[in-house]
């Protein structure tokens, strides 16, 4: 990483040849096409990195995570500096820009004096920004709903400016600018834009992510859906039990078997999640051997559903692999222990 530094600080040469062209190099970082740089806001991703404005300091910037390492590579062309850091822990917690800060501190990178840093106003209208945003474009799919709901912020008009509130994110404080834009204490440019397209949508974005305004009893109703559907889970859930308690045996006739086992499955993965993370030295770790296990069990529900002579035939190889995947992840979970 460090030869990456240095090859980025030399403007994209290698031993005085240049291997990438400097205009390039020099554009890395510095977003020229997306709605918010035609609207003002300098910050966002180009050619693979980001603009980034922290602890009174300007530069290009790429963060990166994985369940339980995280690491950030920070450049600072105009210094001719640089860093890399890498952890071998991802906490939900943890502060790690107080590293980012440090190195910053140790690497005498100029920072802005205070006045750049001084509250600007400027005439705005707060009131016209309030409401409930969503992720415009949501980053898995399939998750959209899980990610709308998880992932909105409401913004509030204050008497200097906007608060917002992300569900799951500190609050930020923004001071009102012109055309849209606001500044955020402790950074020097201009952090978030708001803007409104031909069909008068409204969106937020601080040039990495956007959000979508949208109508706060809508988001409500997203959230009931979710809500009305865990506890349709858990009442499924208690049902399944209570018939298993009370039929015994004969409860695999019932249709609500393969219901009932794969809310047993997800509770179950939930657990195991829970004791052992995905990722560990060794990596045998029962979580990790969960999606392979689920997906035949999956299979084999489906295939008892439709055919329930099947279980005559599935249920010893079926029987047999739980006792091994069980006997498996005592041998590596208390094998783990003792090691480490």
């Amino acid at each position: 990483m460090a030869l990456l530094i240095r090859f980025i600080l030399n403007k994209g040469s290698l031993h005085g040849k240049e291997l990438v062209r400097k205009d390039l190099v020099e554009a890395m970082g510095k977003q020229r096409t997306t709605i918010a740089a035609k609207n003002g806001l300098p910050n966002g991703y180009a050619l693979g990195i980001a603009s980034r404005d922290r602890h009174g300091v300007k530069g290009i910037a790429h963060s990166g995570n994985i369940i339980g390492y995280k690491a950030m590579l920070y450049i600072f062309p105009e210094a001719g500096k640089g860093f890399f850091v890498s952890y071998n822990m991802d906490s939900e917690t943890a502060n790690y820009e107080v590293f980012s800060e440090r190195l910053i501190d140790l690497l005498a990178i100029p920072t802005a004096s205070p006045a750049a840093l001084v509250k600007e106003q400027a005439p705005f209208s707060p009131e016209k920004w309030q409401g409930y945003y969503v992720p415009s474009i949501t980053k898995i799919e399939p998750l959209q709903l899980l990610d709308r709901i998880g992932s909105f912020t409401r913004v509030k008009a204050t008497k200097d400016g906007l608060l917002l509130m992300p569900a799951q994110k500190n609050r930020i404080v923004l001071f009102g600018q012109a055309n849209g834009l606001f500044k955020e204490a402790g950074k020097i440019d201009y952090a978030y834009c708001f803007y409104e397209n031909n069909n008068g949508e409204k969106f937020l974005t601080n040039g990495l992510q956007t959000l979508q305004q949208i109508n706060g009893w809508v988001l409500l109703l997203e959230i009931s859906s979710v809500i009305v559907g865990l506890l349709s889970l858990l009442l499924l859930f208690l049902l399944g039990g209570y018939s298993l308690f009370k039929q015994g045996r004969s409860f695999i006739q019932q249709p609500l078997l393969p219901v009932f086992g794969a809310i047993c499955l997800l509770l179950f993965s939930i657990v195991l999640i829970a004791v052992k993370g995905f990722i560990v030295r060794s990596h045998y770790c029962v979580a990790a051997f969960y999606p392979f296990f689920h997906q035949h069990l999956y299979t084999f529900g489906q295939c008892l559903q439709k055919n329930r002579q099947f279980l005559v035939i599935a249920t010893c190889p079926a029987v047999l692999g739980t006792v091994i995947f069980l006997y498996a992840y005592s041998f590596c979970y208390l094998g783990m222990k003792v090691v480490f």
